[in-house]
Parts: C-alpha cells; sequence; structure tokens
C-alpha cells in the first residue's frame, strides 16, 4: 500500500526540492495500490513538514476516502489505472509535475493554470517564499504526453489546451508574471502580444566576445527573429553596484549584436500606465498594431496584472484551498482594478 501526495500537496512538495534528482526518481502506481488512511500516515510525518493540512491524497475509490484534519482525500481515475509518481520513500509519493498539472486543471482559471505550468516548467524552486536556481524538471511536452495519454480524467480538455500555451525556462515567479501580463489574451486582461523564449542562451558574436567573459550570453525574455530583448531587472538582485555594471555590460552586449534591449523594474510592474508604454514599444518592434482598448477592458486589465503580480509575490495564493468548483474569468468581480482612472488621460 502506498501514500500519493496530489492537488496543492503535490505542488507544494515538488516547491521545496531543489535537486533534479528528485525528477529522475519516476515510478508508475497502479490504483490498487494507494490508501488513504491516516494511520500509517504518521509514520511519513518528518516527510510532509511545511506541507499544509489537510494533506491531498489521491485514493483508488471513494470506498477509500478517509477525510480528516490530517488528509483529504480524492479519486482520480486515469484510463490505464496507472499512476506516475515521484518516490520520496518507500510507501510514500508524490505526483509528477505533469500529473500535478492535470489535477489542478479544475481549481483553477485558465490563467492560474498557465501560471503553475510556467512554474512546474520554469528553472526555479519555491520555500517559504524564498525563490532559488534549480534544474528544469519538467516541459510542456511533457505536461501534454501525460494529459493526451489520461482521456478520463476530469479537466483533460482545459489542461490540454493550456499546456500548449506553456512558456518553459522562467527562472522566477515574476518573471511568469511578466510574461503573462504581456502575452495572455486579452480576453483574459494581457496585451495579446507574441510569446518570447526565456532564458534561451544565445552565443555571444566572436567579433565582441573580448568584452564578455562567457561563449553565451541569457536573456530573459528573447523575441529572436525580432531581434527584441527584455530584461527585468529585480530590485532584490539588480541593487548592488556589482550587478548594476553587470546588467549595464549585457546590454551593451546585446546591442553590440543588434538587438534592441527594453529594461523592466519593480516600478513598471505596479504602474499599469509604464506596462502600457512598455508593451506599446515591444509592439511596434515586432511590427504588430498594439490593441486600443476601452475603459471596462483597461479596468480588467489592471485587475488582471493585480491577481498576477499576488500570485508572483505570495505563491501560496495559487494553492489556496477550497477553490470554487467553476471558475471564472471575470476578475473585476473577484480583484479590485489597481488604479481606477481612464488611460486616455
Amino acid at each position: 500500500m502506498a501514500y500519493l501526495l496530489g492537488r496543492g500537496s503535490a505542488i507544494e512538495w515538488l516547491r521545496y526540492q531543489r535537486s533534479i534528482d528528485t525528477a529522475r526518481n519516476q515510478r508508475v502506481l497502479f490504483y490498487p495500490n494507494l490508501e488513504g488512511s491516516r494511520t500509517r500516515l504518521s509514520s511519513h510525518s518528518s516527510f510532509l513538514k511545511g506541507l499544509t493540512l489537510p494533506i491531498q491524497l489521491i485514493v483508488r475509490s471513494n470506498e477509500h476516502r478517509r477525510p480528516s484534519a490530517i488528509a483529504d482525500c480524492h479519486v482520480v481515475t486515469t484510463s490505464s489505472g496507472k499512476y506516475e509518481a515521484l518516490q520520496i520513500q518507500p510507501g510514500l509519493y508524490c505526483s509528477t509535475p505533469s500529473f500535478a498539472f492535470l489535477q489542478m486543471a479544475n481549481m483553477l482559471t485558465e490563467s492560474e493554470l498557465l501560471f503553475l505550468g510556467m512554474e512546474l516548467c520554469g528553472r526555479f524552486s519555491i520555500e517559504k517564499n524564498h525563490v532559488c536556481f534549480r534544474e528544469q524538471i519538467c516541459t510542456p511536452q511533457m505536461l501534454i504526453d501525460l494529459i493526451e495519454d489520461n482521456e478520463r480524467v476530469r479537466g483533460r480538455r482545459k489542461a490540454l489546451a493550456i499546456a500548449r500555451q506553456v512558456v518553459e525556462g522562467s527562472a522566477s515567479p515574476m518573471e511568469s508574471a511578466l510574461t503573462l501580463i504581456l502575452c495572455a489574451p486579452q480576453s483574459w486582461g494581457g496585451f495579446g502580444l507574441p510569446q518570447p523564449q526565456l532564458n534561451k542562451s544565445i552565443p555571444v558574436d566572436k567579433s565582441i566576445r573580448h568584452l564578455w567573459s562567457e561563449e553565451y550570453i541569457t536573456p530573459d525574455l528573447l523575441w529572436e527573429s525580432a531581434k527584441l530583448v527584455l530584461e527585468y531587472d529585480s530590485t532584490q538582485h539588480h541593487t548592488t553596484s556589482r550587478q548594476l555594471a553587470r546588467d549595464a555590460s549585457r546590454r551593451d552586449i546585446f546591442q553590440q549584436m543588434g538587438f534592441r534591449v527594453i529594461s523592466v523594474t519593480g516600478f513598471h510592474m505596479s504602474r499599469p500606465l509604464e506596462l502600457e508604454r512598455v508593451a506599446t514599444l515591444i509592439a511596434q518592434h515586432l511590427e504588430i498594431d498594439a490593441p486600443r482598448i476601452d475603459i471596462e477592458q483597461w479596468n480588467d486589465r489592471m485587475s488582471f496584472t493585480a491577481h498576477m503580480l499576488t500570485l508572483a509575490t505570495q505563491p501560496e495564493k495559487l494553492l489556496a484551498l477550497p477553490r470554487p468548483k467553476n471558475v471564472k474569468r471575470n476578475w473585476s468581480s473577484r480583484w479590485e482594478p489597481l488604479l481606477p482612472f481612464d488611460p486616455r488621460e
């Protein structure tokens, strides 16, 4: 018999893992072996520290639900009766990033699920709101493959549509938020810009190799065909004189290689008109029309921006349970606009 962490508990546990070795310890569990009894769960308590109670477990049938203050059980019926899992220790497993993503499809809105997908396919881990670098443990294709193989799981259609929009390689929750604010559909509250590549290393031209200490340089957001780079300068990591000097050198290298560089800071992220200006600059360089919006759409955009920034700065908000079953995109009903003014003023 085995315990399988699912839903929010699986996401939390995955967030705490800084080593890529964890993702290589993959197993396949069969549904008759899953249990939800809390009796033996206490023997795994040292491996479950830090997880929000009740622990979310996946069980094989309704008869094996054992709800308590410690554990909450959920039935997930896969097409094959198999469950992809990572072994924490004998008898205790965690859903793989792909399987956890599929489980969360009915609990999150489209944009929240996309934000989660970018986290799972990103290059960072989160522990107590502290962001740490981690090698990538999942890819959008891995999400798609698992979802396509599980036709019987609720939320599959929504999960598959969102998995196809996931941008991999994000280095922080704020990079994910910035990407979604700029590129999410206008119907969600985003600017609807083409998706960039995140943290893709590009070779430094040989003619200026002597100006840079490394063979490659890695922009935060890259529209390669348009020779456009967007750099996010966070207040947390870009305030020392050494880092400021390195940022200036990076911009010089990009410009020497023919790239247009746009810088975004925390100041821009907290001010809607500054984000509007950044999005307009990107649209002009990509040679596409910047969308015109009315007052209602402006308020929706500000609400969406506020929500994305909340998810980036308070990662636990994404996993807050319970969540409504029929979630909608109507942000204005859930989030107050950042600034209720006319964008034309």
